[in-house]
């Protein structure tokens, strides 16, 4: 099986390196410039070598190799057709063995095969379940058995691990998401590993971006604050200047009231005075007892 790699740039072919089992698996250098990756289960594997040990046991059927008792016998010997009877007993007896052998080892492949089936199939499903609409549909490769039925021998599911431009948050979550995707099956390969290790370094960038920008908009905030805090003052000052300023208003129109109070009592106390005084130069002198009494003689 092969475990692709897919770039936002065109990079230089990294050789494959190779696996057991014969799989490849292509190198990128840089872990920025991936944009997804695929999970794969365990290597696959050939399963043939009892079918072929069994074959190489089976007898070959070649006519010129005969009993060398039965070309050194002569016509003349009356126990040749009992010896030619066993002879061909024992050959049966030795195809029959390599027949049987055969049919045990095809068995044996047969539930070797139907195993690393169920397991690929279930490995690649537990991937594309958890990454959800981030991991795309699994893909296998086949070994046809003994009884000609296809059976599943690896798989890889394609994961978009991929950052979210302008979004490190988002990136946090999706990156935790392929972890879990990456994790998902009960034996997680080689492979799947190493996509776990590269999303949680982008989750690891993803949070030391939040961290700045918390740093940076709490340096804001306090400024802000602090503009705020100094407007504050600020309309706190002009509020005080303005009681101050009514105040005074007030104050000068009390003085002015008193003033002009006291000037009208002022005036009204001269023209007291005035009126007294003419009273006093225009009324007639009083007349005495001895005038009267020189008016009446």
């Amino acid at each position: 099986m092969q475990i692709s790699v897919s770039t936002n740039q065109i990079t230089a072919p990294a050789a494959p390196a190779n696996m057991g089992g014969g799989a490849g698996l292509v190198v990128v250098d840089g872990a920025e410039n991936i944009d997804s990756v695929s999970f794969a289960p365990i290597d696959a594997v050939s399963i043939s070598d009892a079918a072929r040990k069994a074959s190489e046991q089976r007898p070959t059927d070649n006519p010129s190799q005969t009993d060398e008792s039965a070309e050194n016998s002569t016509p003349e010997t009356a126990d040749r057709p009992a010896e030619d009877d066993r002879a061909g007993g024992q050959d049966d007896d030795v195809q029959d063995v390599a027949k049987q052998r055969q049919q045990e080892a095809d068995l044996a492949q047969i539930r070797q095969l139907k195993s690393r089936d169920t397991e690929v199939k279930a490995h690649e499903a537990a991937h594309a379940a958890v990454g959800g609409q981030l991991a795309g549909s699994p893909s296998y490769s086949f070994q046809r058995g003994p009884d000609g039925v296809r059976y599943a021998v690896g798989g890889e599911v394609p994961i978009d691990v991929s950052k979210v431009p302008g979004d490190p948050q988002a990136t946090l979550e999706k990156m935790q998401l392929v972890q879990r995707a990456a994790l998902a099956p009960a034996e997680p390969s080689s492979q799947d590993r190493r996509v776990a290790a590269l999303a949680a370094q982008q989750a690891a960038e993803a949070r030391a971006e939040l961290s700045s920008e918390r740093r940076v908009g709490a340096g804001s905030a306090e400024d802000e604050q602090s503009s705020d805090s100094s407007l504050s003052f600020l309309a706190e000052q002009r509020k005080e200047r303005a009681a101050e300023q009514k105040e005074e208003k007030a104050e000068k129109s009390r003085q002015e009231t008193a003033t002009s109070a006291e000037i009208f009592a002022e005036q009204n106390q001269r023209m007291r005075r005035i009126n007294e005084f003419l009273l006093q130069i225009t009324a007639p002198p009083a007349a005495s007892a001895g005038d009267l009494i020189d008016d009446l003689v």
